[in-house]
């Protein structure tokens, strides 16, 4: 045995396994984002990565329209690039960021992929005279494998006192609702631009930091072995449509949002979400796309433990207030039963039954070819003789396959009663034990109008079914248009099955 040991380990010693990488995953990496707001936040994020402690970064973007659609981020102030940076910008992957946003290397150049296909970078080092520009026309075309670029040097573009980074997209595929960018911008980066270590503008319209209304604020500064993280609680206005819970963020930068650390929250009882606060853990771990922590990492588990401690006093005070509204057994009961006969009718009606009438069956997209009739074999197979091989049903357009997806989740779905404090809010979904359920909001004054009768049950399901996914693109037309389509058909279901309202 011990001679075969040694032999073994003489043939494994003269092997060598290199770790390589597809190019093709780029082309993946540059689809990785939900929508055009979040890829413009991720260059944000590599502006706010090149600032300077106590010096004001200011970020400019511009947004042009017409034929030739562009937007353009420029950040003063910071650090800038010279040639040794703009070389590590290139490279997927790796990062030399540590402890930065931009940490994994690849979010900037996958976010000037998906929003188009060409692109300019004008950059220039603090203390240093010379300016680079490189640029590309079709950044997303990879046939030819990586790319390589001869900068372009200008000597005197721009003052050596400070760094400037300009990146422009051109040829955008992708539509920038300006609206929904200020407020993002607002919302994502409100630690930064209320300390004023930021400012921010688009098209000469400064941002402002969002406001919380908030009626008593308790700021703290916590320890956590040798590290440490900052931040406050306080409590919201009553009445607030402002949603609670703890907003998380990194370097000032918000990643996450209605945090409880496994205190109770608004959905327990609606007087939990006044519970409001803000904390900046630099040393929390991201995951790639900026959109949540490591929850099982070191560091989140002992932030975990400090706030679940600073947060219990607010949790007793706010446990201990009077309830708004009750949920009766009575309710409970009434959507259970609605949640069944939706679920009975969801499985029929993902097979692409129950059309209204013989002219809407026509129309109904069940996103494939209808089956070919019995007494119509014979001809297809003279048609298979003389045309060639016989081409089967065609597999459901994108489209189709899409809302499938979208409307499987529903399979099996729980409608329950609860409290949303928001009362402009009808419904929500929620995960809860690993599934997903919808909670109909009790204080909804339509519930209160209807006095949550079966039907605003279904109303509501429907409503929620027919919304799109968060990377799913739906006119307001189109929502309506659908959510009538499932809603109608449930209609013709209860008819057909005799279910009485």
């Amino acid at each position: 045995m011990k001679i075969r040991e040694k032999l073994l380990k003489e043939v494994d010693s003269r092997i060598i396994l290199k770790e390589d990488i597809d190019i093709k995953i780029v082309t993946s990496l540059m689809r990785n984002y939900r929508n055009a707001i979040e890829a413009i936040l991720e260059l944000i994020d590599n502006a706010v990565d090149d600032r300077r402690e106590k010096v004001p970064l200011k970020i400019e973007i511009f947004i042009g329209g017409g034929r030739n659609k562009f937007i353009q981020i420029i950040n003063t102030g910071g650090l800038g690039m010279g040639l040794k940076e703009l070389q590590a910008f290139l490279k997927w992957g790796a990062s030399s960021k540590r402890g930065k946003l931009g940490r994994y290397g690849q979010g900037g150049k996958a976010a000037m992929g998906y929003l188009g296909g060409g692109w300019r970078l004008q950059s220039s080092k603090l203390g240093d005279k010379r300016t680079y520009i490189i640029e590309d026309d079709d950044w997303r075309n990879r046939m030819r494998g990586k790319k390589k670029y001869k900068p372009k040097v200008f000597i005197g573009m721009t003052p050596e006192e400070e760094g400037k980074v300009i990146f422009e997209i051109r040829n955008l595929s992708r539509k920038i609702n300006e609206k929904r960018l200020k407020e993002a911008l607002s919302d994502y980066y409100r630690m930064l631009l209320e300390e004023n270590k930021i400012r921010i503008e688009i098209n000469k319209e400064p941002i402002k930091p969002l406001k919380i209304p908030v009626i008593k604020k308790e700021n703290f500064i916590e320890k956590v072995d040798s590290k440490k993280f900052h931040g406050w609680l306080g409590l919201l206005k009553p009445d607030t449509n402002f949603k609670g819970g703890i907003r998380c963020c990194v370097l000032g930068r918000k990643v996450t949002e209605n945090e409880y650390f496994g205190q109770p929250d608004y959905t327990w009882k609606s007087s939990l979400n006044r519970l409001i606060g803000e904390i900046n853990a630099d040393f929390l771990e991201l995951n790639l796309n900026k959109t949540g922590f490591d929850t099982d990492s070191w560091g989140w588990q002992k932030v975990k433990e400090k706030m679940f401690e600073k947060m219990q006093p607010y949790i007793d005070f706010l446990l201990s207030e009077k309830e708004e509204e009750q949920i009766t057994e009575n309710e409970k009961r009434r959507h259970r039963e609605a949640s069944k006969i939706w679920n009975d009718f969801m499985e029929h009606y993902l097979k692409g039954g129950l059309p209204l009438d013989e002219a809407h069956e026509k129309r109904f997209d069940r996103g494939q070819k209808p089956p070919i009739p019995q007494e119509f074999t014979e001809e297809v197979k003279e048609l298979t003789n003389a045309r060639g091989k016989y081409q089967p049903a065609t597999p459901p357009p994108e489209e189709a396959i899409g809302k499938r997806k979208r409307l499987k989740k529903f399979l099996g779905i729980e409608a329950r009663p609860g409290i949303i404090p928001d009362k402009t809010t009808r419904s929500e979904l929620q995960k809860r034990d690993k599934k997903e359920i919808i909670i109909v909001n009790k204080l909804f004054p339509a519930y209160k109008k209807r006095k949550g009768d079966i039907l605003y049950i279904w109303e509501t399901i429907a409503l929620e079914c027919a919304k799109p996914e968060k990377d799913e693109e739906m006119s307001y037309s189109e929502y309506i248009k659908e959510m009538n389509k499932i809603f109608s058909s449930f209609c013709v279901y209860l008819d057909k099955k005799r279910i009485k309202i």
